[in-house]
């Protein structure tokens, strides 16, 4: 009884959120896709503790004066089998659990120790931008995150830009809106 329900349950995961289909079946795919995401939960927790997961960083230029002006702060997993991974190799797998949180929250760090860096350098630092995982707009403990994380580097508010998906716009409701405004 408790493999058939957790086998319900596996399936009622997979149902589209598009409201197109609302039902799935559970077959051996639907097993192997769920024992895959699974492992890459368990690896990432080590991951993070080996730095495994990198910033790269895709700049903006202004076209009109050709500059740079800023840039986007993306993340690569460098994994042990697989090689060099895409977030969406990941992130999908990462976004509705607290894992989703210890990767930005990491990546938020790494952007940071970067600013610093260029800093303490006398190099002239670019603000960078960060993505921000609708997760985070439930509450406003991800603005102490990053409050906190301003202070510890000695870096002033305007180093960072936050970038928010639009998704999380549109689904989130009220709570998201009085967020951003803090």
């Amino acid at each position: 009884v408790s493999e058939m329900l957790s086998r319900m349950v596996l399936a009622q995961r997979a149902v589209p959120k598009d409201g197109k289909v609302n039902y799935a079946y559970f077959d051996e795919e639907l097993n192997r896709k769920y024992e895959e995401n699974r492992k890459m939960c368990m690896e990432m927790e080590q991951a993070l503790e080996d730095k495994k997961f990198v910033m790269y960083l895709q700049p903006m230029v202004d076209l009109h004066i050709y500059k740079i002006y800023s840039a986007e702060a993306l993340v690569r997993w460098e994994h042990e089998e697989k090689g060099l991974l895409s977030p969406y190799a990941f992130l999908p797998v990462f976004e509705n659990t607290n894992l989703m949180l210890k990767l930005d929250y990491y990546m938020w760090e790494e952007a940071c120790k970067t600013l610093r860096r260029w800093i303490d350098n006398k190099l002239d630092p670019l603000p960078l931008m960060l993505n921000i995982s609708p997760i985070h707009l439930n509450s406003v403990s991800f603005i102490q995150v990053l409050t906190s994380l301003l202070d510890r580097y000695k870096l002033q508010k305007s180093m960072l830009v936050l970038e928010l998906p639009e998704r999380a716009l549109t689904s989130g409701g009220g709570d998201v809106l009085q967020t951003v405004k803090v």
